[in-house]
């Protein structure tokens, strides 16, 4: 018989090694192609190993409800054994599915009423983005506050030099981290090219100036806090991480030659090459 210590210690134990278990399934689960069915699994293989654990009135046992039907119904210690483990379980599992189906419904029918018609009758979200600006117009201008709080126009500029304009989605996260060390390790290159960078994220001063002197970055960082100038370049958008749907920063370049116009727009930016590609085109083409 387990006394209330020992068997408060092995339930504890016991979850420790579920919560190893349902970080190893939800691993192998990113092979299953649909995110629906891999949910479900995850849920139902938490169910079965969390839901419930059984000890009867004298603690005699230590396990989960499917133990209790598996162990003591097949080596028939008591009569009913397989329905005492297997209903509880059972009830879980059917509860668990309803509750997943009702949230998804909840999350459909909130997607549904995000959606408004158009003018030739079909939807389109709420916030969507402006289209990406046509290479040949003028870039949009802007004036944002730098990492130094100092405010940096776009127009100051023109006819002086080429500019980089970047798009990230967060300063100190690792790609956009390795993206701004190649930038700040090839300054002198881009000097040779005429050309300044600007980078831009939705990340507050504060966060920038620490961005800065954490990576010693040696240009200019931009402060689009409310994404207003990552709208009016088609760059804040729907995007997916996990199954989850959110709006952020589409990771994207603007080049922008000194009339002010677009020269190049890259949209599918590699962080550990994205200092040599931008460079490389614009000695090819500038």
């Amino acid at each position: 018989m387990y006394s209330t210590e020992n068997y408060v210690w092995g339930l504890v134990a016991y979850y420790l090694g579920v919560l190893l278990l349902l970080a190893g399934a939800w691993y192998f689960s990113r092979l299953i192609p649909w995110k629906h069915l891999r949910r479900l699994l995850l849920l139902l293989v938490a169910v079965v190993f969390i839901v419930p654990v059984w000890a009867d009135p004298e603690l005699h046992y230590l396990a989960p409800a499917f133990f209790v039907a598996i162990f003591e119904g097949a080596a028939g210690v008591e009569e009913g054994s397989y329905l005492r483990g297997l209903v509880p379980l059972i009830a879980a599992c059917i509860g668990a599915v309803i509750f997943y189906i009702l949230i998804n419904v909840g999350v459909w029918k909130k997607r549904k009423n995000q959606l408004r018609p158009t003018a030739n009758g079909t939807e389109t979200r709420e916030e969507e983005p402006m289209a990406l600006p046509e290479i040949g117009k003028m870039a949009p201008a802007f004036a944002l506050p730098n990492q130094r709080g100092e405010k940096i126009k776009l127009s100051s500029f023109k006819g002086e030099k080429n500019v980089v304009v970047y798009f990230y989605p967060k300063a100190m996260t690792p790609g956009c981290t390795v993206q701004a060390c190649g930038i700040r390790d090839s300054k002198k290159d881009f000097a040779k090219l005429d050309t300044v960078v600007l980078a831009l994220s939705p990340d507050p001063v504060a966060r920038l100036t620490k961005f800065e002197e954490k990576q010693d970055l040696n240009f200019d960082l931009l402060a689009d806090e409310d994404h207003a100038i990552a709208d009016k370049y088609g760059v804040w958008d729907l995007k997916k991480f996990m199954g989850r749907e959110y709006m952020g920063i589409l990771r994207t370049t603007f080049i922008i030659g000194k009339d002010g116009r677009i020269k190049h727009i890259i949209n599918k930016v590699k962080t550990k090459t994205h200092h040599e590609d931008v460079a490389n085109w614009i000695k090819e083409n500038l």
